[in-house]
């Protein structure tokens, strides 16, 4: 989607880092994405992936996307969070799998696991 723009109205670039959440009122906040050893903190930019309005981290629930439902589209995947292409490479993912996400405050420094 290089070149496309995200519902903040960011023009994504090959470099850009960020990640997309279900739910209009996730955009703005930093996120912490871990994933095996390595951990990096990005904003939200955009909504997705399968979903506009599926706030599942608000009820302690799991994405309806794992259900196979997708109001924006159908799911072809599970993923409850989308990464960017620059996220994706910096995690060092080859491929789609199982990430660890929570939101964080401005300024947090993601440390590495011991």
């Amino acid at each position: 989607m290089i070149g496309g723009m995200t519902s903040s109205r960011t023009i994504i670039a090959a470099d850009s880092l960020f990640v997309a959440l279900p739910d209009r009122r996730a955009l703005g906040h930093d996120v912490e994405v871990r994933y095996r050893d390595r951990s990096i903190v990005v904003p939200v930019l955009d909504v997705g992936p399968w979903n506009v309005a599926d706030p599942y981290w608000e009820r302690d629930a799991r994405p309806a996307s794992e259900h196979g439902r997708g109001v924006y589209r159908t799911p072809v995947n599970p993923a409850g969070i989308d990464l960017s292409d620059a996220t994706f490479f910096a995690l060092g993912l080859h491929d789609n799998d199982y990430v660890d996400w929570r939101f964080v405050h401005r300024g947090y420094v993601a440390l590495p696991w011991l």
